[in-house]
């Protein structure tokens, strides 16, 4: 049996590529699912709203209302994916109304530069979760996932 080190079983001098070769293959969260999950996307602009849906998309599930801006109060979707670029206060007022309106929304916020005391009190008022950009597929499938767990 051939022993390497490193992670996936590849040297430490590996290269990114090796590694994305190496890896095991990634599968969407939604084939784990009896369907895909109802999500709207908000933006900061259309740029990278038409790159967030495309990640929504790539995990296999479903786009109800794009919209760029803040969210609005009469979403169908169970999740709502939010990417602020800077979470301001504001926005976190913004948060606050609109979980009290509809209590049944799990908020994932996509933030640039994502503070403690930020993060915190996007929590505080409603959020499910804030992430981090640029984020990775897997983190974005495991907390669409458990945003929409009943």
């Amino acid at each position: 049996m051939l022993f390497r080190s490193g992670s996936l079983g590849l040297s430490p001098t590996a290269r990114r590529e090796e590694r994305l070769l190496d890896a095991p293959t990634f599968h969407a969260a939604s084939a784990r699912r009896a369907g895909p999950i109802a999500v709207d996307v908000v933006s900061h602009d259309a740029t990278t709203l038409e790159g967030v849906v495309d990640m929504v998309g790539a995990l296999g599930h479903r786009v109800e209302r794009t919209s760029i801006g803040r969210p609005r109060f009469d979403g169908t979707a169970g999740v709502l994916l939010w990417d602020c670029r800077v979470l301001s206060r504001d926005d976190i007022e913004w948060l606050r109304l609109l979980v009290a309106n509809r209590r049944d929304l799990a908020v994932v916020i996509l933030d640039s530069f994502p503070r403690g005391d930020v993060a915190a009190a996007a929590l505080s008022a409603g959020a499910t979760a804030v992430l981090g950009r640029p984020v990775n597929l897997e983190t974005l499938a495991g907390t669409i996932d458990r945003a929409a767990a009943p």
